[in-house]
């Protein structure tokens, strides 16, 4: 007697992808809520991959925003070697490599919660 998955069916490579990918699927449909409304600002999450600043940028040409407002705070790695300190100034500064007008964008930086406290510095 074969064993069954969470699928429902016997396990074999074949299967799992299958489960994979239709979990994602469904995953992505539950956690990617768009509901627009209008505005002239379009806000996104600095951290966003480059494949998702390109689409933010169509967004913002399409939608006929007058800004563009990227959130985010500390780089999580890399900070000591980047002229950019907060992924809301990496957003930034992609949207401006892209071709985005320096006028429209505007870079947040969210503060430092209590639980965190600021990064440790080396000892130098």
């Amino acid at each position: 007697m074969h064993s069954s998955n969470a699928c429902g069916v016997a396990p074999d490579f074949h299967t799992h992808v299958w489960c994979i990918l239709h979990f994602n699927k469904q995953r992505q449909s539950i956690l990617s809520l768009n509901k627009p409304i209008e505005a002239n600002v379009l806000v996104v999450e600095g951290w966003l991959p480059d494949y998702a600043v390109v689409l933010t940028m169509q967004e913002f040409k399409k939608g006929n925003y007058s800004k563009i407002i990227t959130t985010g705070g500390p780089l999580e790695q890399g900070e000591y070697l980047s002229e950019y300190k907060t992924y809301a100034q990496l957003s930034a500064a992609t949207y401006r490599k892209l071709g985005l007008d320096s006028n429209a964008i505007v870079a947040v930086r969210r503060r430092r919660s209590e639980k965190t406290g600021p990064l440790p510095r080396p000892v130098t």
